[in-house]
């Protein structure tokens, strides 16, 4: 399901814990995964909640690293989902079922999880009201620095027509916000930009879906963009590159793949 590739990207391409914002980022990553898959299992096919979270659990105990820093870290972040999904339903309830779970609501509910008292678990619920499907979105939280990168490739390489603050208006596409769009100047070198996002994890698998439903990109004549049109740009390119297309594939990695 390409709900939860997040953290299986994060897995795959699993660097040594660093700082505080790596280990916030692996358990948003697995909050995350636990979000789609309860959606999945527990409220489409009626799976057990409590095999759910047995299984959850088991299932993400271990990374595919040496290190015992890493180890460690991870050992601790998959607890408190444990914890969180056996032990504190008034806390999980409100992830689980959320509309939408950024990396800011992930920050709120570890330190709500850390400041208040571990209350008895209510027995698991037996029945789970069908929930919205989740927002469409990229798949991933940027940081500031980079949508300033990104934006520094956009404009250098005249990516979009836009209409304020070129850093606003990139951090606007890529967060996915209601009723914006951006007109790209080329169609070919705009997929590229977001598929080497792609290809080195800061992007979900679905960008081009997300794009095209989103209504995120329109062309220079005011027709969106579709997931096809931008499919069939990334098949040419690859038929036909040019300079451009491998310069600002170049930039991206050059400048972005430090940061997945």
């Amino acid at each position: 399901m390409n709900g939860f590739s997040l953290f299986e990207r994060w897995e795959a391409r699993h660097r040594h814990f660093e700082n505080d914002a790596d280990v916030l980022n692996e358990l948003f990553a697995l909050l995350e995964k636990a979000r789609n898959l309860y959606r999945e299992e527990v409220v489409t096919n009626q799976k057990s909640y409590a095999r759910f979270v047995e299984d959850f659990y088991h299932g993400n105990r271990y990374i595919p690293c040496d290190k015992c820093l890493c180890k460690n870290i991870h050992e601790v972040n998959i607890h408190v989902v444990y914890q969180l999904l056996s032990g504190r339903y008034d806390l999980s309830s409100k992830f689980l079922t959320a509309e939408n779970f950024t990396l800011q609501d992930c920050e709120r509910l570890k330190k709500a999880f850390d400041q208040t008292d571990n209350k008895p678990p209510k027995a698991f619920p037996t029945k789970h009201k069908p929930v919205k499907e989740p927002p469409l979105t990229l798949g991933r939280y940027l940081t500031k620095e980079q949508i300033m990168r990104i934006t520094a490739i956009a404009t250098a390489n005249y990516l979009f027509s836009f209409y304020g603050d070129p850093q606003d208006d990139i951090r606007s596409l890529l967060e996915c916000k209601k009723d914006f769009h951006l007109v790209a100047a080329n169609i070919r070198n705009v997929a590229v930009m977001f598929d080497t996002l792609y290809e080195i994890g800061l992007i979900s698998r679905g960008w081009q879906t997300v794009i095209e439903k989103r209504g995120l990109l329109h062309s220079k004549n005011g027709i969106p963009v579709t997931a096809s049109s931008l499919s069939s740009a990334l098949s040419s390119i690859k038929r036909n590159p040019t300079a451009m297309t491998h310069a600002i594939r170049m930039m991206v990695k050059e400048n972005l793949s430090d940061d997945k």
